[in-house]
C-alpha cells in the first residue's frame, strides 16, 4: 500500500535549503494483492499470484483510462490475469447478440430470433469465426437459460444458481452458425420468453442486445491487428441474457415481416 503526494506547501526558503511541508496524502489502494488471488484461480505459486496481481491490476488501470465502466473492466482485468498464468478455464462474459424481431412470423409469438454471438472482438476477448462454429451448436443449445441482465459480482458470489424472478425464458433451438445471416455471420438461434417478458423483450428488442456467459480456454494473442485475449475454446453454456449493452454483433432483429 503505498502513499501519493497530491500537495505541498513551501513554508522556509533560504539559498542552502528548503522546508516543505506535504498536504493532502492519500493511500492509494490498487484492487487486487496476493491474498485475493485464490479466490479467482487456485493452485498458483506465489510468483504465479505476483503474476496475476500485477497483470490484473495493470490491465484494470488501462481499462479505465482507456473510458471503461469499473465494473466492466474488473471482469476483463482478471480474464486477462488468469489467461496470463494458465490455460484453465474460466468464465467468458460476451456482450455480443441482439433480438432480430424483423425475421419473426408472428407478432403475437413468445419465440423470438437472436443473432447470439459473431466473429470478431467482444468484451472478453476475441472469438474466431472457427471456434464458433465449432463449438457454439454443441454449447449454445435448446434450453438454455436466458435470464434480465447478468448477476453482479455479489450475486454470482451469493447466488450462482440465478433467481427465478430473472428468468426471462430459454433457447427454443440449437445455435446455428450462418455465414450469410441477415445480420451477417455468426451464431443464430431462437428464444422463447416467459411471461411477463415476452412485453418487455417485444418493446426493448430495438434498443437491448443479448450476451454470453460461458465458460472457455483463453490465451493472449493477436488478431485483427489487436492484442488481448484469444478465446480458443468455449466448453460450456451457463446462459444467454438479456442486456442494455450488446457489444460483439448480437442482435434482437428489429421489425416485423407483414
Amino acid at each position: 500500500m503505498a502513499g501519493a503526494i497530491i500537495g505541498y506547501r513551501v513554508v522556509y526558503q533560504r539559498p542552502t535549503e528548503m522546508w516543505v511541508v506535504f498536504i493532502n496524502e492519500i493511500e492509494v489502494l490498487m484492487p487486487w494483492v496476493k491474498s485475493d488471488v485464490d479466490s479467482h484461480i487456485k493452485g498458483l505459486s506465489d510468483k504465479e499470484k505476483e503474476q496475476w496481481v500485477s497483470t490484473a491490476n495493470s490491465a484494470r488501470e488501462k481499462c479505465i483510462a482507456d473510458g471503461g465502466d469499473e465494473k466492466e473492466c474488473d471482469g476483463r482485468a482478471i480474464q486477462k490475469a488468469n489467461a496470463a498464468v494458465s490455460k484453465k478455464e474460466s468464465m467468458i462474459l460476451a456482450s455480443s447478440g441482439s433480438v432480430l424481431l424483423e425475421e419473426a412470423n408472428d407478432k403475437d409469438s413468445n419465440v423470438f430470433p437472436i443473432k447470439i454471438i459473431q466473429p470478431g472482438w467482444g468484451s472478453s476477448g476475441y472469438y474466431g469465426s472457427e471456434m464458433l462454429k465449432r463449438d457454439g451448436p454443441n454449447v449454445f443449445k435448446a434450453g438454455t437459460h436466458c435470464y434480465w441482465d447478468h448477476p453482479s459480482m455479489s450475486q454470482e458470489t451469493d447466488r450462482p444458481e440465478r433467481s427465478l424472478r430473472d428468468l426471462a425464458g430459454v433457447l427454443a433451438s440449437d445455435a446455428e452458425w450462418k455465414e450469410k445471416g441477415i445480420h451477417g455471420s455468426g451464431l443464430y438461434s431462437y428464444v422463447k420468453a416467459f411471461e411477463p417478458y415476452v412485453s418487455a423483450v417485444r418493446e426493448l428488442a430495438p434498443h437491448i442486445g443479448v450476451s454470453i456467459r460461458a465458460s472457455g480456454v483463453a490465451a493472449d494473442g493477436e488478431a485483427d491487428g489487436e492484442n488481448g485475449l484469444i478465446i480458443e475454446e468455449i466448453t460450456d453454456a451457463a446462459s444467454v441474457d438479456f442486456v442494455t449493452m450488446p457489444g460483439a454483433g448480437g442482435k434482437v432483429i428489429e421489425m416485423f415481416e407483414s
